[in-house]
């Protein structure tokens, strides 16, 4: 077999090297347009969360999928705030679901997103964030499910797991020392909540507020 002359063979490997450098600008190029795009929804899903929770979205197409959101290290910020846009379309729309199998699946939806935050978000006050809200869920329920845990009892663990997570969540303490009060009052528990968790029952918690406000 003939080799080829030394001066050939460079500009063969010249050539190999300088496709392989176009291709691999071209691929950064594509992504570094994923990455902006990616910010710019971001944004974009913000502000429109802001005035109207239901129309928002947070993520746009890419050529790399979910590579330019991975860059971008927002995948938690995506869960989360799809999170909060299912508990906000329940707490706004209470009264135009078409039946209850509607709402059922509704909230079904919102808890299993909410608890996917409390479980894996890598920031503990967004994860608290998420059990206050599964708390309230809870505690607005009036039925057990399937055998499960009495709501109250739902609601409780879920407000003492928000201050577990965030010892400085101030909603979790009060709606948690609400709970225990309410229950105390009705002859089903007595004494006070654990750790001496909560301020003044004055206060307003997340379960009596405007759900969604304020974080």
């Amino acid at each position: 077999m003939t080799r080829l002359p030394v001066a050939a063979r460079t500009r063969v490997r010249l050539a190999l090297a300088a496709i392989v450098l176009v291709a691999g600008a071209v691929v950064l190029a594509l992504l570094a347009n994923d990455v902006l795009r990616a910010r710019a929804a971001f944004r974009s899903g913000e502000t429109t969360f802001a005035g109207a929770p239901a129309d928002a979205a947070w993520t746009a197409p890419g050529s790399f999928g979910a590579l330019g959101r991975g860059l971008l290290g927002s995948d938690d910020d995506i869960r989360y705030r799809l999170a909060l846009q299912l508990y906000a379309t329940i707490a706004s729309s209470s009264q135009s679901f078409d039946n209850g199998a509607s709402r059922s699946r509704a909230r079904g939806a919102a808890e299993t997103a909410l608890a996917e935050v409390e479980r894996r978000d890598h920031d503990p006050r967004r994860a608290a964030r998420a059990a206050v809200l599964l708390g309230a869920l809870a505690f607005s329920d009036p039925t057990s499910r399937g055998g499960g845990p009495d709501p109250l009892d739902r609601a409780i663990a879920e407000f003492t797991n928000a201050i577990r997570l965030d010892p400085a969540n101030a909603a979790a303490k009060t709606d948690l020392e609400l709970v225990l009060r309410l229950l105390q009052a009705h002859g089903e528990r007595t004494g006070r909540n654990p750790g001496g968790f909560g301020p003044s029952a004055s206060q307003q918690g997340a379960g009596a507020g405007t759900p969604g406000r304020g974080y």
